[in-house]
């Protein structure tokens, strides 16, 4: 298995939407996919078509808590080979929990050696870098940062990386890291910052753009994954592309 984490300090950033889209890309190509909502806004956990206000006590939040197993919190989703641990405003009161154990930065790392049957398991973070996003960036193996075009986006990813050298420094972790550029808007600003990007970072920045698309801003007010909603749609066929560069090469 795989175990692909979705990261950003800044929220707004297209962080779950590129999360779930690569999911069902994924599962498109004949993949077992299971999601890992790990964002108290439940945002994968709605993509996905479910209600985040009537899951029980049945969510990644009690599994994080050693109160239900998560074999039994996996849920299927409307897509097919796709599966998720979902999430809800509960989850908040997991950080304090979380700090207060000794090794609680490994919680989600011991949870996700317990189940096997995915090809691929993807985590979608809530944004900042709280004691989730540490649990996060120890379980998996590779990190994908989703960027908006734009200047700021640089002093962000420079505090990234200096999230992840103290990750290594003191968990001995060293996830491999990729940027995608998403809510892309042809305009100098955004070439110029494309650009800045792709000096900065070379072949860890995905040639694939995710453009500012509308039909990705619908998506999860149907419970459904761009490519599930609106397969050819600029956005949908950018994150299969996506995909594919993904299973290509990195």
């Amino acid at each position: 298995m795989r175990v692909i984490a979705y990261v950003n300090r800044k929220g707004g950033v297209g962080k779950s939407a590129t999360a779930d889209n690569m999911a069902a890309c994924l599962a498109q190509k004949g993949n077992h996919v299971l999601i890992v909502d790990l964002d108290p806004q439940g945002g994968s956990t709605v993509q996905f078509g479910l209600d985040k206000r009537s899951l029980g006590s049945k969510t990644i939040y009690e599994s994080l808590l050693g109160l239900v197993p998560l074999s039994k919190v996996i849920r299927h989703t409307s897509v097919e080979r796709v599966d998720i641990a979902p999430a809800n405003t509960n989850l908040d009161g997991a950080k304090t929990e979380l700090d207060n154990l000794e090794d609680g930065a490994f919680v989600l790392k011991k949870l996700l050696g317990t189940i096997n049957g995915y090809d691929y398991i993807l985590i979608d973070s809530e944004p900042g870098m709280s004691v989730l996003t540490l649990n996060v960036l120890v379980a998996c193996d590779e990190v994908i940062v989703p960027l908006q075009p734009e200047y700021k986006s640089l002093e962000a990813t420079a505090d990234f990386m200096e999230t992840l050298d103290l990750l290594k420094e003191h968990t001995g972790q060293q996830p491999k890291k990729y940027f995608v550029i998403t809510m892309y808007s042809k305009s100098n600003h955004t070439k110029a910052a494309v650009k800045e990007l792709r000096d900065s970072f070379g072949d860890e920045v995905f040639k694939t753009i995710i453009p500012r698309n509308i039909a990705v801003a619908r998506a999860p007010s149907f419970g459904k994954p761009v490519v599930a909603y609106d397969p050819a749609s600029s956005g949908a066929e950018a994150y299969m592309k996506l995909t594919e560069e993904f299973l290509d090469g990195k």
